[in-house]
Order: structure tokens, then C-alpha cells, then sequence
């Protein structure tokens, strides 16, 4: 039997968002926001980990409690990666709540993201997370 195998191919790199707007007959409106990240070798990747973890690693996370709990614009969101020894991505994935446009959900989405970028992860924040990262840790294991 032939070895059967396609050359891997880098994407080019991205300089400009790329936007797709679908409009179909569903329940719920959903926002997908995504970001390519570095692989698993990489110093970023656990970067990346952290971040996806304080903002979308459940009910306590602050995209969850800032945009489900507070501000009611999604009924559930959340932030996680695909990763792996290649480059994967991060995503945002979110259901908005009825009645909320999407425009409102995606700055809102944008302001939490900004607040990242300028006050960065807080002392109280870093605990839980690696909790729960070793947490999952062991469960890969089991």
C-alpha cells in the first residue's frame, strides 16, 4: 500500500480582519470570533492558554460574567483554542440573546478584549486558572 501524505502549507499571514455575515432561519444568532495562535512549542501557546482560560474557562470567566451575567447580551460564551504542535486558532463563540444586535454583542465582545490588553490578568485571576489547567491536565491523562 502507498504512503499516502499532503504537504503541510502555511497559511499567508494575515494583515486585515476577514468578516463572513451568514443570515439563515436559527433559533439563535451566533458570534464566532477568531484569532490564529502560535503552536504548542512556542512560548505564545501558553500565553494563549492563560488568556482563554481567564476569559471564557466557565461561569466565572470574565466574558461569562461580564456579557451573560451583567450585561445579559449572550445567553453563553465562550473562549478557547485549537492547539496543538502546529499553529492553531482561538476562538470567541457566543449565542446572543434574543433582541440583542449583533453590533452591540461584538463591542461588547471588543471592550472586554481591550480591557485585557490594558489591565492584563489579576493576581486574584491567575490562581484559578492554573487550577483548572491542571485540572484538565490530569483528565488528558486519565
Amino acid at each position: 500500500m502507498k504512503n499516502i501524505s499532503a504537504p503541510f502549507r502555511e497559511e499567508p499571514k494575515q494583515t486585515a480582519p476577514r468578516r463572513i455575515d451568514v443570515h439563515a432561519q436559527v433559533p439563535l444568532d451566533a458570534l464566532y470570533k477568531c484569532w490564529h495562535m502560535e503552536g504548542r512549542l512556542d512560548h505564545g501557546y501558553y500565553v494563549t492558554e492563560l488568556i482563554t482560560e481567564v476569559l471564557g474557562g466557565g461561569t466565572s470567566s470574565r466574558l461569562f460574567q461580564s456579557l451573560v451575567k451583567e450585561k445579559k447580551l449572550f445567553s453563553n460564551i465562550e473562549c478557547y483554542h485549537f492547539g496543538s504542535i502546529d499553529h492553531g486558532l482561538v476562538a470567541i463563540e457566543g449565542k446572543l440573546v434574543k433582541g440583542t444586535k449583533m453590533e452591540t454583542a461584538e463591542k461588547a465582545v471588543e471592550e472586554e478584549l481591550d480591557k485585557l490588553k490594558q489591565q492584563g490578568i489579576s493576581e486574584k485571576e491567575l490562581p484559578r486558572s492554573r487550577i483548572r489547567r491542571v485540572g484538565i491536565a490530569f483528565e488528558d491523562i486519565a
